[in-house]
């Protein structure tokens, strides 16, 4: 019995120092996201992206929040495409 408990101790330890590597990891490691974001958009950081001065009215934005609360919705109005 001692034996077995040696030789499945010396097994356990044969396996877990295979799962050992002896290479360093690149410092790129787990940028798996930002590289396919650079493969798939063009430009994923456009200088426009920084700009915070952003044309905001802050009235307009304060009666659409209050025509919310209210449960007012302003009806858009309709637009003639043509022979459609």
């Amino acid at each position: 019995m001692q034996g077995t408990k040696i030789l499945l101790m010396a097994g356990v330890a044969f396996v877990v120092a295979g799962c050992q590597h002896d290479q360093p990891l690149r410092p790129s490691y787990g940028n798996a996201v930002q590289n396919n974001n650079a493969l798939m958009i063009t430009d994923p950081n456009p200088p426009k992206a920084a700009d915070l001065n952003l044309p905001l009215d802050g009235d307009r934005a304060a009666s659409a929040i209050q025509r919310y609360k209210e449960g007012g919705v302003i009806q858009p109005e309709a637009e003639e495409i043509g022979d459609l």
